[in-house]
């Protein structure tokens, strides 16, 4: 998924890496109030309790808390801006293709494919730099920042963090396959609703004049129906590993 999301960001792979050093940069942030929690509890189990120490470490830990808002929101803004434009240009370039193609690739699909494509299929994928992306770099430096910080205190709670990591990665990558073939019977029955709609609505002129008004909506109501069907099968399948995946990370906070 990121091999390709590179591949075609083309110009703005610059952009994309910057909001990725950002979100880096933000999880930094994030992880840095264990360290200071850590420190702050310590202090406190002391016969001596040094309070000027833990005053600024309580200074430390709500610039933490600053920086990693100001962070996140700088991430947030360049990871949209850079996600935005890269579908913008998709667009673009697909228009630039389009126009290049011979009569016979039209002549072999149905009305509603290209109208799919440019439409529902580069939507679909909107979430991926701007959602799924910035999360997967937070989600894979922040237990890596809290891992090199327990290296310090005690390397068994290091390893207990960062083992949950190759079962997060099994858990991810068991997801695609599913999420292949759902978004594939997803496409196709939105392909077959595109086209259905579009030959109803610009021939329901001629189908009254016919009277075809029954078998033709009955068309239209089956690729609907095989549309909903996708898009539930979709929803009802992928609810469980996605989740999964997520509470992992949290795991090894737990387990630390």
């Amino acid at each position: 998924m990121i091999k390709k999301l590179f591949e075609i960001a083309g110009k703005r792979k610059k952009n994309l890496i910057k909001g990725t050093v950002l979100k880096v940069i933000e999880s930094l942030f994030a992880g840095a109030p264990f360290g200071f929690l850590y420190l702050i509890l310590n202090e406190l189990f002391l016969k001596s309790i040094n309070m000027r120490k833990i005053a600024l470490m309580i200074i430390g830990l709500g610039a933490c808390f600053l920086l990693q808002a100001v962070f996140y929101y700088w991430s947030d803004v360049v990871n949209n801006s850079a996600g935005l434009r890269i579908l913008s240009d998709l667009r673009i370039r697909l228009g630039e293709r389009i126009r290049t193609l011979s009569m016979g690739f039209y002549s072999e699909r149905q009305t509603g494919d290209l109208n799919t494509i440019i439409n529902q299929d580069v939507k679909s994928i909107e979430p991926v730099p701007t959602v799924f992306y910035p999360k997967l770099v937070a989600a894979i430096a922040l237990p890596g920042f809290i891992a090199v910080f327990l290296f310090f205190i005690d390397w068994r709670m290091a390893l207990a963090t960062i083992s949950v990591i190759p079962f997060a990665l099994i858990v991810l990558n068991a997801t695609q396959r599913p999420f292949k073939r759902l978004a594939g019977l997803r496409a196709e029955a939105s392909a077959q609703a595109n086209s259905k709609i579009i030959e109803y609505i610009q021939g329901i002129g001629a189908i009254k004049a016919f009277n075809q008004v029954g078998e033709r909506f009955k068309k239209f109501e089956e690729a609907m129906q095989d549309y909903k069907k996708a898009n539930v099968e979709l929803v009802l399948n992928l609810p469980c590993p996605f989740p999964l995946f997520r509470r992992s990370w949290d795991w090894a906070l737990v387990l630390s």
